[in-house]
């Protein structure tokens, strides 16, 4: 029986050290608990920072976009939000002004959503705020990669915005609530000025870089570049034609075979080099039969004589030429008025008649004057390019002057057809040489039985005057058309191009760039290693010489050159030497450039 007793007691004892060792387990969690207790609670506060700055750099990311609509004259990327000065949860803004109230105050939660941003003790974050930065009523501009944080926090500068969160009271801060700042944040963060500190009292605190938020920006920035030219190459089957690099340039024009540069565009009323092309076959009567046309004159005796007469199927058949010198200007968004002069390439010879009998005959070389307006309204359209019949920026317009646009009231865009060639030898009826220039008139449809122009597809009366007068009209009807082809547009400012990316001179730190298959001139499409070769970009997923268009943001200014006409003082490596070699490198190997594929 004894040794039963041994064993029950040896039982006993073993389920005691159980028991202890379970309670000294458990008061260890407990202390280990409460020994990581402040730790859980600071990893809280970090969270939190780190959350409000997400959400700050997402506000000034979407910022033309706050408005609830696609309205592409929004200001641009960048802003943010006034500090709150009142804690009432709203930004505070200095009225009709260029600054916020302070640049330090409670993190604005009414417009970073639903989240009241707090540290573990549930006091409000601060947040302080570059000036240039803020969401006032007059914003700084322009607002890019190269607009400098004016904040700084220890040894760190260009900073754009600093969130602290005050933690607990400490001895001296007895009068929370207040709305004194030294109530909240300690030492360097609560004086008032532009420097902060991550070693003051018990704030802790976060912050963004310029570059930080730029990096984000300048993504968004490539992407709406990026859109518009898409859209373009949608409806051209190209890309247009850049500008050659250049940041210091006040214009913006396209060149002719620059496939490398910067972006080309045109404000409204900004006349602007283009091209574009002319053909007709309209025959006036069809039989060859003469025209009477009535010359003006300021000779006294004029009356006496009699009209002079011109075979008009010479005047208006079978014309296919360039115009040299061509000029537009946007007149609004979505209207446009162009101007410029073909030359018949053939010489060209009128007969002329008077009183039925055939007196001479003029040779000369033929110029026609094209001066056209487009309003927005209408249904006819201009080609643009190979993607005929199309649209002008895919719009529907007409072809009859608007009087908002310089044209008189009433008048239309017109053709000039003027003959080099005079009656220089003096006829008998006269004793002063004649010249010939009838006007062609693009009417605006409501005489159906006069002849024809039409312009892309859009039937047009003809009439055919002398001095300008209209009273000579071809009554005959006739067949036939005149065609406005290969037009070739910019980019246009508040049409395809937001207008805050340019009033933010954020085209002078994208570099364009596309293969020789994809430019107006369409060698055919580009071929990897072959001709046309294709884009090599250093660095992306092979293949990586297949690319047909890029674009690169230059980033902030690492060397303090800017602004500048060298490539190297924006972009670094392949993407800043031999331009037009169709080499660059991907953005994430360099330090500094970002790069967007097209296709």
């Amino acid at each position: 029986m004894k040794p039963r007793r041994g064993r029950q007691t040896g039982a006993a004892l073993l389920a005691l050290v159980f028991v202890v060792v379970a309670a000294s387990t458990y008061l260890l969690v407990l202390r280990l608990n409460a020994a990581n207790r402040p730790y859980q609670r600071e990893q809280q506060t970090v969270a939190g920072l780190n959350e409000a700055k997400q959400a700050l750099i997402a506000y000034a990311l979407s910022f033309p976009d706050l408005s609830g609509t696609l309205d592409t004259n929004a200001p641009g990327p960048g802003y943010m939000p006034c500090p709150d000065v009142d804690n009432d949860g709203s930004p505070d803004p200095k009225p009709f002004t260029s600054s916020c109230e302070n640049i330090l105050g409670r993190i604005t939660r009414n417009k970073l959503g639903a989240n009241d941003y707090t540290d573990n003790t549930g006091e409000r974050f601060w947040y302080a705020l570059s000036p240039n930065f803020g969401n006032v009523t007059f914003k700084h501009q322009p607002m890019n990669s190269e607009t400098p944080g004016q904040l700084s926090v220890d040894e760190a500068s260009d900073i754009v915005a600093v969130i602290i969160a005050p933690g607990p009271p400490t001895a001296t801060q007895t009068g929370r609530p207040s709305s004194a700042i030294n109530d909240y944040l300690d030492g360097e963060n609560a004086d008032g000025d532009n420097e902060f500190s991550s070693h003051a009292g018990n704030d802790r605190l976060v912050y963004i870089t310029r570059q930080e938020l730029m990096q984000v920006i300048e993504k968004r920035v490539l992407g709406d570049v990026a859109t518009a030219l898409k859209q373009y190459r949608q409806a051209t089957g190209v890309y247009p034609w850049l500008d050659g690099f250049n940041p210091t340039a006040t214009d913006y024009d396209a060149t002719a075979n620059t496939r490398e540069g910067q972006l080309a565009y045109n404000e409204v009323n900004e006349v602007f080099p283009t091209q574009f092309s002319v053909s007709w076959d309209i025959r006036a009567g069809g039989d060859g039969d003469p025209y009477t046309l009535t010359p003006t004159s300021t000779m006294p005796d004029w009356n006496s004589f009699s009209p002079i007469a011109v075979d008009m199927d010479s005047v208006l058949y079978d014309l296919d030429a360039s115009i040299v010198g061509p000029e537009c200007k946007w007149i609004a968004r979505d209207a446009i008025r162009c101007a410029g002069r073909a030359q018949d390439p053939d010489p060209v010879t009128l007969r002329i008649i008077v009183l039925g009998i055939p007196i001479t005959s003029v040779t000369g070389t033929r110029h026609y004057d094209f001066d056209i307006s487009i309003p927005s309204g209408g249904t006819p359209s201009i080609c643009v390019y190979t993607a005929c019949p199309g649209t002008l920026r895919n719009r529907d317009v007409n072809l009859a002057a608007d009087p908002t646009d310089g044209f008189p009231s009433g008048t239309k865009g017109e053709v000039t057809i003027t003959d080099s060639g005079t009656i220089n030898s003096c006829l008998p009826f006269w004793w002063w040489c004649l010249p010939l220039n009838p006007i062609v008139f693009l009417d605006d449809g409501t005489v159906p039985a006069e002849a024809c122009l039409t312009v892309s597809g859009i039937c047009y009366p003809l009439v055919v005057v002398k001095g300008g007068s209209a009273t000579n009209v071809i009554t005959t009807a006739t067949d036939g058309d005149m065609d406005v082809y290969e037009t070739a547009f910019d980019l246009g400012v508040g049409d395809e191009i937001p207008s805050w990316l340019t009033e933010n001179n954020w085209h002078k730190l994208i570099l364009i760039a596309y293969s020789a298959g994809d430019a107006p001139d369409n060698a055919g499409p580009c071929i990897p290693a072959g001709i046309p070769a294709c884009i090599t970009l250093v660095g992306a997923a092979t293949p990586t010489n297949n690319k047909h268009a890029l674009v690169i943001s230059a980033g902030i200014d690492l060397l303090g050159n800017r602004p500048s006409a060298a490539y190297e003082d924006y972009f670094e490596l392949e993407n800043s030497d031999d331009p037009g070699d169709d080499e660059f490198i991907k953005g994430e190997i360099t330090s500094n450039d970002q790069v967007r594929v097209l296709q």
